[in-house]
């Protein structure tokens, strides 16, 4: 299916298919992340193995839908996310939900899913709303282009633990074809280890 599958998945889900039919369920409406429920793991067959091991595995969040590079710049030529604009979780409800997920079911680890966390304004709203008894930490993907000093203190005081990033390697030309501008990479890197974020990185 096409879009996000909250809305897709329930589709497909109450359409009968016969054996080896191919549909293709799409939608032209995206959610708006502040009206999408919560995780309820509490009917999960699998429950009580999955939550044995909470605290040694990441929980998904997913705070952001769409990518800023796309907003601001075009979309890379071979992104294949089917994601208009930008979609930002109120950040009041993006805690709401790690705090349930936590006193819950026990996870303190936590995946943000979301294409590029570096979004400066945001992240700073996120900092200047995380509650200060609320003890978490994450792993999210993270542009370079806009990583600076201060977005990556941010990010440390936020809970980030490890960030994804995409090292370019392409000739000139090849950036070029793809829509995408070469950054001081080594120099930002350096911003993410003198915070204490580990680096894993992607090479494009």
């Amino acid at each position: 299916f096409v879009g996000d599958a909250e809305n897709s998945l329930i589709e497909l889900l109450s359409q009968p298919i016969s054996k080896g039919e191919r549909k293709v369920i799409s939608h032209s409406s995206w959610p708006n992340l502040n009206q999408l429920p919560f995780f309820d793991l509490d009917t999960l067959v699998d429950k009580d193995i999955i939550l044995s091991s909470a605290d040694k595995y990441s929980m998904h969040t997913s705070g952001l839908r769409g990518c800023p590079k796309a907003v601001e710049k075009g979309r890379c030529t071979f992104c294949s996310i089917p994601v208009p604009g930008l979609r930002l979780m109120d950040p009041d409800r993006f805690f709401e939900q790690i705090r349930l997920m936590k006193e819950r079911y026990g996870f303190t680890h936590f995946f943000e899913t979301g294409d590029d966390l570096a979004i400066p304004e945001y992240v700073d709203a996120l900092v200047s709303h995380k509650p200060a008894d609320l003890e978490f930490d994450f792993y999210s993907q993270i542009g370079l282009e806009r990583l600076t000093p201060k977005l990556a203190s941010d990010f440390r005081k936020l809970g980030l633990r490890k960030a994804g990033v995409g090292l370019e390697t392409f000739s000139p030309e090849r950036m070029k074809v793809a829509n995408k501008s070469r950054t001081n990479l080594q120099e930002q890197i350096k911003y993410l280890l003198a915070e204490g974020i580990k680096v894993r990185a992607f090479v494009l």
